[in-house]
């Protein structure tokens, strides 16, 4: 995990994960943190080009690494806002 976090410093970018809430703990005592009940709010494109919300999103957790892009404190402010993603769904 310090690996992992290291690389996201490195590059100079925010990056998101998503997890379980029961995971939540792990990732918030690996150093990352954790923005709850957020997932609803993120989309992404299905096969067929179409915009869905992720499966799971009401129990899930992002965990984040903050870059200087400033990322997260946008979207903590808009909070109403949708966000998308080019990453489609695992």
């Amino acid at each position: 995990m310090q690996g992992m976090k290291k690389y996201i410093l490195q590059i100079k970018l925010t990056a998101i994960g998503f997890c379980k809430l029961t995971l939540g703990d792990f990732y918030k005592k690996s150093g990352y943190q954790i923005y709850k009940n957020q997932v609803k709010r993120i989309l992404y494109k299905n096969e067929q080009g179409r915009l869905e919300k992720y499966p799971h999103a009401d129990d899930d957790v992002v965990f984040y690494v903050e870059g200087p892009d400033n990322l997260l404190p946008d979207l903590k402010q808009k909070t109403e806002q949708l966000v998308y993603t080019s990453i489609p769904h695992w």
